[in-house]
C-alpha cells in the first residue's frame, strides 16, 4: 500500500510515519518491506533516530529509509534535462553562479 503524507512544515509528517513504523516492527519484525522516501539531506537523521528509538527491539531489518534528489528542480525555462542536469550539478559543486557561465 502506498500512502501520501503531505502538510506543512513541523506537523507531525515525519513523526507520524516513524510511529507508524515503530508499531509494525514491534508487532510483526518480519513481513513485507516498510519504505519511507525523504529528501536525501534527511535521510541520515531519520534512519539514526528510527535505530535509537526500536534499540530495545533488536534494531529494525524491514525498514528501509530512502532518499530522492528533485531532478525537476524549477527553472526559469523548465524542467532540464539528463544533460542540463548533470551541468547543474557539476556547476553547483564548483560554486559557479549564472554570471560566471
Amino acid at each position: 500500500m502506498l500512502e501520501f503524507i503531505i502538510g506543512r512544515a513541523g506537523s507531525g509528517k515525519t513523526t507520524a510515519c516513524l510511529n507508524t513504523i515503530k508499531e509494525k516492527l514491534i508487532h510483526s519484525p518480519t513481513g513485507k518491506p516498510l519504505v519511507i522516501l525523504l529528501p536525501d539531506h534527511m535521510t541520515f537523521a531519520i534512519e539514526r533516530q528510527l535505530a535509537l528509538e526500536l534499540k530495545d527491539y533488536g534494531g529494525f531489518t524491514r525498514a528501509y529509509v530512502l532518499g530522492i534528489y528533485k531532478k525537476l528542480q524549477p527553472t526559469r525555462r523548465g524542467p532540464i534535462s539528463d544533460a542540463g542536469f548533470c551541468f547543474e550539478k557539476k556547476k553547483k559543486k564548483q560554486g559557479l553562479s549564472e554570471d560566471e557561465i
